[in-house]
């Protein structure tokens, strides 16, 4: 999959990148919402930040939810999780870098081209209330 990855911290992204990498993925950054396209379409997944300069992961989720793309919110601010979950999008704790791997191969694994994903974590077993199914 071709991955958006919405990052305004260095080191994380290029974790996140090393991580997709070595699961067959390719990714692109965008530090913040100015540098935002309108158009998702050249992505088949994006995973932003919580928090970044201009923005948040709520903006951007819904954005790729207009376009039909699949967003994952991964964020070390624990006060988003309730407010990503009333919405239906994916959040995932930055402090579980494996659990955003299972979650990307989840998605990658049932992606369906023409409909978001929403809560399709349970796919690989791990629900986005950290309960394990």
């Amino acid at each position: 999959m071709k991955i958006l990855h919405v990052e305004d911290e260095e080191p994380v992204f290029r974790a996140v990148k090393r991580m997709l990498s070595i699961m067959g993925h390719t990714s692109d950054n965008i530090p913040n919402m100015t540098s935002l396209p309108q158009d998702l379409s050249p992505w088949d997944l994006i995973i932003t930040d919580g928090q970044f300069p201009g923005g948040n992961g709520l903006q951007v989720a819904e954005l790729a939810l207009k376009q039909l793309k699949t967003c994952i919110i991964y964020s070390g601010c624990s006060e988003l999780k309730a407010a990503v979950e009333a919405r239906g999008f994916i959040f995932v704790d930055k402090a579980e870098p494996e659990t955003l791997k299972k979650v990307i191969e989840g998605i990658a694994a049932v992606r369906i081209t023409d409909r978001p994903l929403s809560f399709g974590v349970s796919a690989v077993g791990a629900y986005p209330s950290g309960k394990q199914g």
